[in-house]
């Protein structure tokens, strides 16, 4: 009875919604310049050999994301409070208990 949020790649969605029936959200970033630039200012020292792996993670899993998951929330940069409000939103109309 009760709603719990997993964050968790695009193996770990289609699991919970095989398993659980789980309601999948994807948080997609702005545009792809936007996640570099996150990657990067949140590890400066990070080699650009890793940052390239993670955008090409990235892209795959939002290329997949438009068929795999029930929704996706742009996730504007600079925006988190305004991501979490439509996350709760899209909880709410499709019945999950959430308190604001």
């Amino acid at each position: 009875g009760k709603t719990i949020v997993v964050n968790t790649d695009l193996k770990g969605a289609r699991f919970y919604k095989e398993t659980y029936k789980a309601l999948t959200i994807f948080i997609k970033p702005k545009s792809l310049d936007v996640l570099r630039m996150r990657i990067v200012r949140r590890d400066p020292s990070i080699p650009e050999r890793e940052v390239n792996n993670r955008m090409q993670q990235a892209l795959t899993e939002i290329n997949e994301a438009e068929n795999q998951y029930d929704h996706v929330v742009w996730n504007q940069d600079g925006e988190f409070v305004d991501t979490i409000t439509r996350v709760t939103e899209i909880l709410k109309l499709e019945g999950y208990d959430v308190k604001s």
